[in-house]
């Protein structure tokens, strides 16, 4: 995918409290830094933007675990990169941490900045290792999503001639998130020029693939005979099924004997199921040439996506598909570097239930849960309800509304969630921010109120449940100052301000903050009206 560099930002905790520092600042951090974002987000390329900014060395977790213990880090810095640390063949990063932490013993502790996908980065754990090794406890910095001005900036360095209308198909349909990711946003403006937007995740990365095949590089063009996309897709598919199960950087048409350390020989691909086709693929935008004889897929995600539309097409019987599924898992647990594949196979409607039980989150992470049957919805409902028990340091609320979970056919099941105190946080929020429709939300008015009022719930329940009311999505001017926690400004600012707001959303925030007696005049304004008052 093309890339259009535009300055990131990174969010950090300092004594609890939320610190945003930009793209330029980093270079004044002296300790390791952990760069975690979601697929897509964009690490790859901030890490060759230092590698060009400070001169230093830039190499994969995978490859810096095979490097020999000679290897020198740059003439120019004595910073190493190490990107992609989920993308290492092992059922757990804590493992794969452990063995680059070793490597970098072996190098003399050179400062690091190491990237990882959030969701499988073992937040105490990891920190507790490094700091361990270097004395020095690391920083972990959140990369941001794009903002709307990113967006806007984006769409028109792609020159795509109404950015606006893309910006608000995907807002009308609650898939911001989409926009807000700079790979799905490069494949939107992609596809974009070829006519109707696609409106859910899975359809958009079904069009871009169709569309990256038959885009050949300029120097390929020519010599690259037409292939039908079916069978173009098939072939890329078996290519990237092979390197992502193998855990190899690269295809290589070298022989054997003159294979680099970490390369997968395009000989074994081209063995491989429709993999006959895979010479006229690797000129096309799926691929980006590493030399004149290696060759690696254009994004991880995208890989993943086209891996696993390859092997469910050849589990097509019950026995190949539980032998497909037993491959993916070690000792019931999916490893983080098949996470992402594992969660695409419930693009197909025979695989869906059986990958939604085991890795619900790796679902709504890494794959798709916008287009999910009755049951489906309801199988997810259940795997998340179940793991959010289980492992409450899963991160549910991170992510982003499913509309499939909130569903009239759920709506008992919903309610139930939502409004009980027993269940887990992250489920909460989630279903809290799937609440998409006006519809939806006056049916739960009533229950919405009454969590807003229920001064034995959470904070952000009870906000989010105010933001829900009013339909206001969190971007938005009053959603992002609705989700400061009281004491984070001056009390004036933040009150004086919302006067200018609704009254139902001055009145929650009256009752949910308990703001002392002398605001009890603004709150009488508009207490009748609602039948309600605290003071």
């Amino acid at each position: 995918m093309s890339q259009i560099l535009i300055p990131r930002r990174f969010k950090r905790q300092v004594e609890k409290e939320d610190v945003i520092l930009a793209q330029d600042e980093l270079s004044a951090l002296p300790e390791p830094l952990l760069i975690l974002g979601d697929a897509g987000m964009g690490k790859t390329t901030l890490l060759k933007w230092l590698e060009q900014q400070w001169g230093c060395t830039r190499l994969t977790a995978r490859a810096l675990l095979i490097k020999p213990s000679t290897f020198k880090l740059s003439d120019q810095s004595d910073v190493l990169l190490i990107d992609a640390l989920d993308e290492v063949s092992e059922s757990r990063v804590g493992t794969v941490l452990d063995s680059v932490l070793q490597k970098l013993g072996e190098l003399g502790y050179p400062r690091f900045v190491l990237s990882c996908r959030v969701a499988d980065w073992r937040g105490a754990t990891g920190k507790v290792a490094i700091t361990e090794q270097y004395q020095a406890a690391p920083v972990e910095l959140q990369l941001l999503p794009f903002d709307d001005e990113d967006v806007l900036h984006f769409l028109s360095q792609k020159e795509i001639a109404n950015p606006h209308e893309v910006i608000t198909h995907f807002a009308e349909r609650g898939l911001e998130e989409l926009l807000r990711n700079p790979q799905t946003l490069d494949m939107i403006a992609s596809v974009a020029r070829q006519g109707v937007l696609p409106t859910s995740r899975s359809e958009l990365f079904e069009r871009a693939i169709h569309v990256l095949v038959v885009e050949f590089n300029e120097l390929k063009e020519a010599q690259t005979p037409a292939l039908e996309s079916d069978a173009a897709l098939s072939a890329a598919g078996a290519a990237c099924a092979a390197l992502i199960l193998t855990g190899s950087s690269a295809l290589s048409r070298q022989t054997k004997t003159a294979l680099a350390a970490g390369d997968l020989a395009a000989v074994e691909a081209t063995g491989l199921p429709c993999g006959d086709h895979l010479n006229a693929v690797l000129g096309s935008r799926l691929f980006i040439a590493l030399s004149s004889d290696r060759f690696a897929y254009c994004h991880r995600s995208i890989a993943e996506f086209l891996a696993a539309r390859y092997l469910a097409g050849l589990a097509d019987t019950e026995r190949k598909r539980r032998r497909l599924l037993a491959r993916l898992r070690s000792h019931g647990v999916v490893p983080s570097s098949l996470r992402g594949l594992h969660a695409w196979l419930a693009y197909d409607p025979t695989l869906a239930s059986r990958v939604i039980e085991i890795d619900p989150l790796g679902l709504i992470t890494y794959g798709s849960a916008d287009n999910l049957s009755l049951s489906q919805a309801r199988c997810l409902l259940h795997a998340l309800e179940k793991m959010a028990a289980e492992q409450p340091e899963s991160r549910l609320w991170d992510e982003p509304g499913i509309p499939a979970l909130v569903r009239p056919e759920l709506r008992e099941d919903v309610n139930r969630l939502i409004f009980s105190l027993e269940t887990p946080f992250g489920v909460r929020m989630l279903l809290l921010k799937s609440i998409k429709g006006r519809q939806l939300a006056d049916e739960l008015s009533k229950s919405l109120l009454a969590l807003v009022l229920d001064e034995m719930d959470c904070y952000a329940c009870r906000i989010h449940a105010v933001l829900k009311r009013l339909l206001l999505p969190r971007s938005s001017r009053i959603g992002r100052l609705l989700l400061i926690r009281p004491g984070q400004v001056e009390m004036k600012t933040r009150y004086g301000w919302l006067l200018t707001c609704s009254d139902w959303l001055v009145s929650s925030l009256l009752v949910i903050n308990k703001l002392p007696s002398w605001h009890s005049r603004m709150a009488s304004v508009t207490a009748g009206r609602l039948g309600f008052y605290t003071g």
